[in-house]
């Protein structure tokens, strides 16, 4: 079920300043989050040190995690809250089938899309992308192949299309 936009409030709290955050955001890096406590911290610090020529929002809905992973995301949310928006549902809807469709939610032109374990290794990354976007407007959509890690960092594969490494 998607939650009509006038619905939300009754499923999630919003914790966001919009006196700091900025006005018109270019892009918003939405992160979705379940009992990722091991994980969202470095995936929180990778979007945070991107280099930029850009104003860019972070919106983070966290889905009732039975971890540390609520606590970490205010963590970041008090530090940083000139770019983080955050969702807190008061009680677990995936588990419902309760669909929030942030996306609705998100003011940049364009949306980078990040799971709460994930995290990008390249700094230039949204910039890169930005610029690809911004150079070819006839592109609706840009990914890059990811490596897939196990719990020990070791890169065991990788995720997306099949093509050619070299």
């Amino acid at each position: 079920m998607l939650l009509e936009k006038d619905e939300i409030d009754a499923y999630v709290t919003r914790v966001e300043d919009w006196t700091l955050l900025p006005k018109n955001p270019m892009v918003t890096v939405q992160i979705a989050t379940f009992n990722h406590d091991q994980y969202i911290r470095k995936t929180l610090e990778n979007v945070l040190i991107q280099k930029v020529n850009f104003e860019y929002e972070i919106l983070v809905r966290e889905d009732k995690s039975t971890d540390k992973t609520r606590e970490i995301i205010l963590e970041f949310q008090k530090k940083y809250p000139n770019k983080l928006r955050v969702r807190l549902a008061k009680k677990n809807l995936r588990s419902q089938g309760v669909k929030l469709g942030l996306v609705r939610f998100a003011r940049g032109k364009y949306l980078a899309k990040l799971d709460g374990d994930d995290y990008w290794t390249n700094s230039l990354k949204l910039q890169r992308q930005f610029d690809f976007m911004q150079n070819n407007r006839n592109c609706t959509l840009v990914f890059h192949l990811a490596n897939r890690i196990n719990t020990e960092n070791k890169v065991i594969g990788f995720h997306g299309p099949k093509t050619k490494l070299d």
